[in-house]
């Protein structure tokens, strides 16, 4: 909790100011502030709400870089105070993490899903609306001249965006991640000076020219003499592509319809002219209302046959429609199945493959929610099933796992050694196994997509994770066998479903940032000893399964998994490593032996409810690392071995209930320790000087009694 004074003379939020504050919930920033530092509130993990007022004009670079669970951004000024904000970076804006927008209207917060921007802007600046989710339109006049880099980075419900002919210059990745995003131009391509990279995800973007009063149902790009629809404007029912189109007094026949022609439509019957030559066939994804399709009989390169839209020749399927039967059988001398070419469709419940099919396209059957098998003719020389699943006919390459299949396990790991783009995108899998080994270095997200969810994964014959391969995946357990050694950095970044890992003994590093934004990550098992979970070198922040979200950590016993409160180190440690055992909030208790001779950064930060630290009498620790007990808040007593002669810089920090420090060496020692700054918990205790036998001079002194440290009367 952060509270400020009603008529608080606040002006800035500096630098690092809330860095790392991982139990801060909420803030509310008075009115007064108009600057708030880079990574003001990096890593505020447990931040859920803030409040910003008008007054803020700049945010720097990343200040709410890993605030993970940050759910409501309530603002208390208008969109004209907004777009006057300058932001250092993407993560600059507190909506790169968020989930929710507010805006104060007088008398309460609205939830903005529209935005209006006011003629008085005349620029949409860095990373002005990054984040922004639930955005699903915005207006943008024509006194704004120019967007800027990452402006609408990943506005995920942003449907379509009008530029005004005002705007000449887009800069890089001002629209990436829009993937539902279409992008209409009302000026010439030409007119408008976009940056590179101003579009990296590739969204549809078209450019209209001036069309009379009599064709005003499209929008159409004119190339070449031939016109092309980019967009149907109408409300109709039933809707016929004339073939001609008359613009300015000059004819054009009508050649192609664009993607995003019916992004918003009601049609239910749709004739397409003999002059049509290309065609988007994404825009019959659109056409989620229609029961027909004519293609001119003169039309010398489509036909429609059995409900699905074919090459002229029949033998090539480009594209099956929205009411097509559920049970669908691929028309017997097919020889391709165009990429896309089933996409989308939610009622088809089965697909059967003829053995004319020689090729079919990359993610020609993705997102078929409602799809439960495949059924291959068993002549078919390039294709089969197996269980209902796609695969080659050697079946060392899996194709595509019906999305609305239900199945218990699937076991893909001896011979599957390919997987096909998205082949899990929209499954849900109650357990796979798999070998990393037999795939080699991948991105499991290319197979699982957004939408894929794995309940238990388990990996076989696989000696090392790399970097990235589970990051951004739904996968709730995961077990890793023991002939894994390394797991690389961002390994499960950000998997939000998982909830346990299994690691075994076997696994002696693991990378930087490996369990970052894992946020629903509760349990760790471990089958190695204590002698062996010490070996393990952690890379970096968010290596160690334990920091941040995890609970509890259990430990393999020969019988079963015991949760570990209360930790012993073995005497062949000779050194606790960095990270070693941050984040073990259960951990009340540990008992560090003379063999051990320094402790690394981090090594029990946050360990919140540890209580009690012993070392053995005859200690040869040298070196406590910064931040080794940072935020160990129930701390009320320590002892430091004589032999330490450094302590790092925020190594107490946070230790709010250390009282006592029982010191091994004297007074004049204790002086001459490098202790860094920040460390005020530590210096600010009472510290007891070690004396064998009771001292005949007045001061603060301790003795063993039993192997406890105890004060001399």
């Amino acid at each position: 909790t952060v509270t400020f004074g009603e008529n608080s003379q606040l002006e800035s939020i500096g630098s690092y100011a809330f860095y790392d504050c991982s139990s801060l919930t909420s803030i509310t920033i008075p009115s007064s502030v108009t600057s708030i530092g880079s990574y003001a509130f990096y890593g505020c993990s447990s931040l859920t709400s803030i409040t910003i007022p008008s007054s803020v004009t700049s945010i720097g670079s990343r200040a709410f870089y890993g605030c993970s669970r940050l759910q409501n951004v309530y603002y208390n000024g208008t969109m004209e105070d907004w777009c006057k904000i300058e932001f250092g970076s993407s993560s600059s804006n507190p909506m790169y993490c968020a989930e929710n927008f507010y805006m104060w209207n007088g008398s309460e917060y609205d939830l903005i899903t529209e935005i209006e921007i006011p003629e008085t802007v005349t620029s949409i600046s860095d990373c002005q609306f990054s984040g922004f989710k639930n955005l699903t339109s915005i207006t943008i006049p024509s006194s704004v001249t120019s967007i800027g880099s990452y402006a609408f980075y990943g506005c995920s419900s942003l449907t379509n965006i009008t530029i005004p002919s005002s705007v000449i210059s887009i800069e890089p990745s001002a629209f990436e991640s829009c993937e539902k995003l279409y992008i209409f131009f009302t000026g010439i391509k030409t007119d408008t000076q976009l940056g590179d990279n101003w579009n990296p995800g590739n969204s549809p973007a078209f450019w209209s020219t001036t069309i009379t009063k009599s064709n005003a149902e499209f929008y159409f790009d004119i190339k070449e003499g031939k016109a092309i629809i980019s967009r149907y404007l109408g409300d109709a029912e039933s809707v016929v592509i004339p073939d001609i189109v008359t613009i300015d007094g000059i004819n054009y026949p009508i050649v192609g319809l664009a993607s995003g022609t019916f992004a918003t439509n009601k049609i239910s019957h749709l004739v397409i002219g003999c002059n049509i030559v290309q065609i988007d066939f994404d825009i019959f994804d659109q056409l989620k209302y229609l029961q027909t399709l004519v293609i001119a009989d003169n039309n010398e390169n489509f036909k429609v046959v059995n409900d699905a839209i074919y090459d002229i020749t029949g033998k090539t399927l480009y594209k099956v429609l929205s009411y097509a039967s559920c049970e669908y059988v691929v028309t017997d001398g097919t020889e391709l199945i165009n990429s896309y070419a089933f996409a989308n469709n939610s009622n088809i419940v089965s697909v059967t493959i003829p053995r004319s099919v020689n090729f079919i396209g990359s993610l020609a059957f993705l997102n078929m929610t409602s799809n439960q098998e495949f059924t291959v003719h068993s002549q078919n020389e390039k294709y089969t099933s197996v269980d209902g699943i796609l695969m080659s006919k050697d079946q060392t390459e899996l194709i595509c796992y019906p999305s609305g299949k239900k199945m218990q396990s699937l076991d893909i790991s001896t011979n599957v050694n390919y997987i096909h783009n998205l082949a899990f995108e929209g499954c849900r899998l109650a357990v796979l196994t798999l070998s990393l080994d037999n795939l080699g270095e991948i991105e499991f997200k290319d197979y699982l997509g957004n939408n894929g969810l794995i309940q238990n994964l388990i990996l076989t014959s696989t000696t090392n994770i790399s970097s990235g391969t589970f990051e951004d995946c739904m996968i709730v357990n995961v077990t890793i066998p023991s002939s894994v050694t390394s797991i690389g950095s961002y390994a499960f970044y950000n998997c939000s479903s998982l909830t346990s890992i299994t690691i075994p003994s076997s696994v002696t590093s693991i990378g930087s940032s490996a369990f970052i934004s894992c946020s629903s990550l509760q349990d760790v098992y471990y089958n190695g000893t204590m002698e062996d979970w010490c070996n393990i070198e952690f890379g970096g922040w968010g290596a160690n399964p334990m920091y941040y979200y995890a609970q509890n950590f259990y430990m393999w016993n020969g019988s079963e998994y015991d949760l570990i409160t209360e930790i012993e180190i073995p005497e062949t440690v000779t050194s606790i490593g960095a990270y070693q055992f941050s984040g073990f909030e259960n951990l009340t208790s540990i008992t560090i032996p003379s063999s051990v001779t320094s402790i690394g950064s981090r090594a029990f930060e946050d360990c919140s409810r540890l209580t009690t630290v012993t070392f053995g009498e005859n200690s040869q620790l040298e070196s406590i690392g910064s931040y080794a007990f940072y935020n160990c808040s129930s701390l009320a007593s320590i002892t430091i071995p004589s032999s330490v002669t450094s302590i790092g810089w925020s190594a107490f920090y946070g230790c709010s209930s250390l009282s006592e420090v029982y010191y091994g060496g004297t007074s004049e020692q204790w002086e001459e320790m490098s202790i860094g700054s920040n460390n005020g918990n530590l210096t600010g205790a009472t510290i007891y000087y070690y004396s064998a036998v009771q001292p005949t001079i007045t001061g603060n002194y301790w003795h063993y009694v039993d192997g406890v440290p105890t004060k001399w009367n």
